[in-house]
């Protein structure tokens, strides 16, 4: 698994992906006078659901 940080303005998505496909997504916003992050959506894939993956995109956006 890796994650992918395409990063727009200010904002972006970061993309979980495993060797084949994408795995699920992230989108964020950065208020940057405000010192802060807002996740704004987290999508996993239905056949990927209920093994935390969701988490590990959140856990990801926490990091960045």
């Amino acid at each position: 698994m890796n994650f992918v940080n395409e990063k727009s303005g200010n904002g972006g998505v970061i993309h979980l992906n495993n060797e084949a496909e994408e795995v699920g997504r992230l989108n964020y916003t950065i208020f940057s006078e405000d010192k802060k992050l807002v996740i704004s959506y987290v999508m996993v894939h239905s056949k990927f659901e209920g093994r935390g993956m969701g988490k590990f995109l959140v856990e990801e956006g926490i990091k960045f």
